[in-house]
């Protein structure tokens, strides 16, 4: 009679050595983000139900502090220096997100997203649209951009005329390109409010449970992995074996 006995191979050894531990990582790294998106989900909650804030006033130096709460401000349009944000899809039409200079003083700017439009199969030809001019009266959402995006090019702005594209939101940059002393946020403009595009803005809504679903998957797949390193590994020796 033949008996099992476990005699790990150096390549599936080496194969488990790698992937095994990546696969538990990126299981804990989802829960990390379950838990990170219940926190997110909560503060979106707690701060809709809160004043809106005054922005003409000094900006607290927490900028984190005021992600997602509403405000109400006056200025006027920087028509000449307008951004479109690239690559924005809706309703699976690629265009763009249109970000207008607001001037509130000599001091103070913010760029008010006024929604999505759509872009043209020519990437040479850049949507037209009309932005109203005279003092304006925004209502809103603050927006900070997230700090942990992932750029695969260096490539940001095509600076060969106005309105300016821009890949991303880089706001020293956009700083130096409209001579602006802009805020470090956007104000996404209410959907209700004049003068702007689609602004079907999705409402945080991050769905911790996906995130703790897709942890299961990576620990089930570490488990497999594993079951089957010692499935393998488990050789015959004795009388019957091929050895």
């Amino acid at each position: 009679m033949s008996k099992r006995q476990f005699k790990p191979g150096l390549i599936p050894t080496i194969v488990t050595l790698i992937m095994l531990p990546i696969l538990v990582r990126l299981g804990f790294w989802q829960i990390d983000r379950a838990k990170e998106k219940e926190q997110i989900q909560t503060m979106y909650e707690q701060r809709a139900q809160l004043p809106a804030i005054d922005i003409t006033q000094r900006i607290t130096d927490n900028i984190e502090s005021i992600h997602y709460r509403r405000v109400v401000v006056t200025g006027k349009f920087d028509v000449k220096h307008q951004i479109l944000l690239d690559n924005k899809v809706h309703d699976q039409v690629v265009g763009y997100e249109v970000l207008t200079p607001l001037i509130i003083s000599a001091t103070k700017a913010v760029l008010v997203n006024r929604g999505w439009i759509a872009g043209s199969a020519d990437r040479r030809i850049l949507p037209k649209y009309e932005t109203p001019t005279g003092r304006q009266k925004i209502n809103g959402v603050i927006s900070i951009p997230s700090s942990k995006l992932i750029h695969f090019s260096d490539y940001n702005r095509d600076a060969s005329r106005w309105p300016a594209v821009y890949q991303w939101i880089d706001f020293k940059d956009m700083r130096q390109a409209t001579k602006l002393p802009l805020l470090p946020f956007t104000i996404r403009e209410d959907p209700k409010g004049p003068h702007g595009f689609v602004r079907e803005w999705a409402k945080v809504n991050l769905l911790p449970e996906r995130s703790e679903s897709y942890a299961v998957q990576w620990f089930v797949m570490a488990f497999v992995l594993l079951g089957i390193y010692i499935g393998v590994n488990y050789k015959k020796v004795g009388p019957d074996s091929d050895e």
